[in-house]
């Protein structure tokens, strides 16, 4: 009786069981733990390469006909053979596929179809195994990983093009995403936004500017827009309390102190793009706000830093949201009023923490104009001259500026968030841990994968866009052909 491919290849594997059991039974003694682990990895490697041969043949042999038909009754007549090389986790495969021809509609290949093969010769597992690694190290880390973990000989170009492929179903996976349960939600909706630098190769970087003025450097950056959708419970909290966790924090025991305990944000959507206009990810930090909570039926708060182009962006941008209240960021003012007191005291003094405090406590309690004039006046009782004097000016003209964005004491009464913390933290996760390592330099292409690869890992929708995006691969390179085919007699 002739023995089929199918059951060569599981003698094959259960052979290679037998030979592990027996060299563990007979090499016991000279090997030490680590030594046996290590060959039993090694050798469940290849019997699993030895299991995936059987999987194809199967297959191979149940799809062999003289013609086939598809499911609307076309008929398709046996063809030639094709190779096509399949990578998977436990190395390189050869299949040997039969095709089927029928004029005017070309070739189908019964064995892919089947078996849902990618496009490209990569396995969606191995994708998947690729994407995780490039999206926390570099390719070139990377490629040693997959050498060193599973033997694979994978190198930079290859792990690059498959985080480009693995971005296409991004809009449309967010498209179709349910918002997280209701239970799970906070009590306020939050929007943020900021901008990071992400460092461009050359050809990039000359679009960037064009000229330079005398003494000022070519441009290397290109600033991606970060995005960040979440919500979060009410906070309320005296301005006294606010100011002195802002300047004299718990290890600084010069001051009394009031320890905050911050609610958490829940659910939090990341997101950052190059490629796209910068109106566009606020849009679709907006569409997520919308999915989430339809209706308004939470009070929705935007938190951003002193950009001026940042504030038009949102005021422009958010155009669905039928109420919602912009807060300058209280980390960025604090930096100001640090300005302003080093402008009068010795930094980082005793008296010059003071003044930070008194200027924030008023700033907090709603005394904005208060907090501008002192400084005004502090400005010529001081005869501030040269830098001094452009410190102070400039501090002035930031609250003035921004003024209408910091009625901390109604945010503070109704339990509004006041700090970018949650978009600031997205930035270093999103952008900088992965983007700005030693030397590192991106093409637009290849930064807008990783930054989007990036944004659904740190958003927690890992597993799930994964499958999506096989789901989607599958209907774009089967479904729409109706190609279920069936063996014809």
């Amino acid at each position: 009786m002739e023995i089929t491919n199918y059951e060569q290849k599981i003698f094959t594997a259960h052979t290679k069981v037998n030979e592990i059991s027996n060299y563990i039974k007979e090499n016991s003694n000279e090997l030490s733990a680590h030594e046996a682990e290590k060959y039993i990895y090694h050798a469940i490697m290849q019997i699993g390469k030895s299991l995936l041969e059987c999987y194809f043949s199967i297959h191979n042999e149940k799809e062999e006909g003289k013609q086939i038909e598809d499911n609307s009754g076309k008929v398709y007549k046996r063809h030639n053979k094709e190779n096509k090389d399949y990578y998977s986790i436990f190395g390189k495969i050869c299949l040997l596929r039969q095709t089927y021809w029928r004029k005017g509609e070309g070739s189908i290949v019964p064995l892919d179809i089947a078996c849902n093969m990618p496009e490209k010769s990569y396995s969606y597992f191995l994708q998947d195994v690729m994407n995780i690694l490039s999206v926390t190290d570099s390719f070139e880390d990377s490629s040693k990983k997959l050498k060193r973990m599973f033997g694979l000989e994978i190198y930079n170009r290859p792990l690059a093009e498959t985080t480009r492929a693995s971005i296409t179903n991004y809009d449309k996976y967010y498209d179709d995403k349910l918002p997280p349960l209701e239970k799970s939600e906070g009590e306020l909706q939050v929007l943020s936004y900021d901008g990071k630098g992400v460092p461009m190769i050359k050809k990039e970087a000359a679009k960037l500017k064009g000229r330079q003025g005398k003494g000022e450097k070519r441009q290397k950056k290109k600033e991606a827009l970060v995005g960040v959708s979440y919500t979060v419970d009410k906070n309320i909290r005296s301005a006294e309390d606010v100011a002195t966790n802002l300047v004299y924090p718990v290890a600084d025991s010069t001051c009394n102190k009031s320890k905050q305990v911050v609610p958490r944000a829940k659910n939090i959507r990341r997101m950052a793009s190059l490629k796209k206009l910068k109106i566009d990810v606020i849009q679709a930090m907006q569409a997520d706000a919308l999915q989430r909570n339809p209706n308004n039926k939470r009070q929705t708060v935007v938190l951003i830093d002193g950009m001026p182009y940042l504030y038009k962006l949102v005021k422009k941008g958010l155009n669905e949201i039928k109420d919602y209240v912009v807060i300058l960021d209280i980390i960025h003012v604090l930096e100001y009023l640090y300005l302003a007191a080093h402008s009068i005291y010795k930094e980082n003094s005793k008296d010059a923490k003071k003044y930070v405090y008194k200027q924030l406590l008023g700033i907090l309690n709603g005394r904005v104009g208060r907090v501008i004039g002192s400084m005004k006046q502090t400005k010529k009782k001081k005869n501030l001259t040269g830098n001094k004097l452009k410190s102070m000016e400039k501090v002035i003209t930031y609250l003035s500026n921004h003024r209408k964005l910091m009625k901390y004491d109604e945010y503070l009464a109704n339990g509004y968030p006041i700090g970018t913390g949650v978009v600031e933290s997205a930035c270093k996760l999103l952008v900088k841990k992965r983007m700005e390592g030693c030397g590192m330099r991106w093409s637009l292409e290849g930064a807008e994968a990783m930054l989007t690869l990036r944004s659904i890992e740190t958003s927690n929708d890992w597993d799930e866009y994964h499958k999506f995006r096989i789901e989607q691969e599958a209907k774009r390179l089967y479904d729409p052909k109706q190609f279920h085919p069936k063996l014809a007699a």
